[in-house]
């Protein structure tokens, strides 16, 4: 090509570039940018969006008999570590039993106290497999550091057993290498405690819609509740506020994993998907897929669109993901 370049006369250097481009291989048929089918790129909306892995959290969710439950995901000791922490379980339950008289005197002088102790209870669970590691950590972390006052708040028995089960429960977290490695990246990368304060109102009406549906477990909204009203107490906790947008988290990729399917359905159904579709549709599809999982997660997502919207654009870190359901979704 740098020879016909050369050439000074037009006429003669149009002949020798058609010889050259003639003598070129055939373009591969058909031509991709003539065909008006493939000029046109599908829309984002059509690329079904991805739901993200559940992460380290107070909270994870199991879909199990139709219904989203709270999971349990218990911890990663060999067996003589796990029969240990199992017994030092056994010794914080019993002395949380034991402080049951005290609590009413605890809660009149230190009531943050009092009610950590209850949020604390509800983490280690009523039996040792179904404690939550995290969950336990971030309120027994909580109740450490609220303890601190005792001896200038309490009388002196109540104040030395504070300060006793304190001391035993610090010893018990040391044993989770979940709950380990959870801490250290809550201190490597701190949260945005300000952003995550703004959200808490979202993140109530997220949880009171929950609330009452037969295929939501009453528990999922109470362990959700607890973490908000915690990180509204103490907002500067930088461990209890990882934990709700984590749980959260995995809740929402727990809800939109149903109603992805569930939207297909609809479509299937009535040749079209949209949220006002799905509104008027609602009682047609009722046998189909109202009465399921699906279609709970679905009229979640559907009449919440606009706060699911709010916290991918406020927090688009965390929540960012949401952008491509709500699209796909048409919300």
């Amino acid at each position: 090509m740098a020879r016909i370049a050369e050439i000074e006369d037009p006429q003669e250097r149009a002949e020798q570039t058609r010889s050259y481009l003639r003598s070129l291989p055939p373009w591969p048929e058909p031509l991709s940018w003539l065909e008006e089918e493939d000029t046109v790129l599908p829309p984002e909306a059509e690329i079904e969006p991805i739901v993200p892995p559940a992460q380290p959290a107070p909270l994870q969710v199991l879909y199990e008999d139709d219904m989203l439950r709270p999971a349990m995901p218990g911890d990663k000791l060999d067996e003589l570590a796990h029969l240990r922490a199992k017994q030092g379980w056994n010794a914080l339950r019993d002395y949380l039993a034991d402080l049951a008289d005290q609590r009413p005197r605890i809660g009149n002088v230190m009531p943050r106290l009092e009610k950590s102790m209850g949020r604390l209870a509800d983490a280690l669970g009523e039996t040792y497999d179904n404690m939550n590691p995290i969950a336990t950590g971030i309120q027994g972390t909580r109740f450490i550091r609220l303890s601190k006052g005792a001896t200038e708040a309490l009388m002196e028995e109540d104040a030395a057993d504070i300060e006793e089960f304190a001391a035993t429960l610090a010893l018990f977290l040391e044993r989770f290498p979940e709950w380990q490695v959870y801490k250290q990246d809550a201190l490597d990368h701190p949260p945005n405690v300000a952003l995550i304060k703004s959200v808490l109102p979202e993140l109530q009406d997220l949880t009171q819609e929950l609330a009452g549906r037969s295929h939501i477990d009453e528990r999922l909204p109470e362990a959700l509740e607890n973490q908000i009203e915690t990180v509204r107490e103490d907002p500067e906790d930088s461990l209890a506020s990882k934990g709700l947008v984590a749980s959260f988290n995995n809740l929402l990729g727990a809800l939109m994993d149903k109603a992805l399917p569930a939207a297909k359905l609809v479509k299937s159904e009535l040749g079209d998907f949209s949220s006002t579709l799905w509104k008027k549709a609602k009682d047609r599809l009722a046998g189909i897929i109202v009465t399921t999982v699906g279609g709970a997660a679905l009229d979640i997502v559907i009449l919440k669109g606009q706060i699911l919207r709010s916290l991918a654009q406020t927090l688009p870190q965390k929540f960012g993901w949401l952008e491509g359901f709500l699209r796909w979704l048409g919300l």
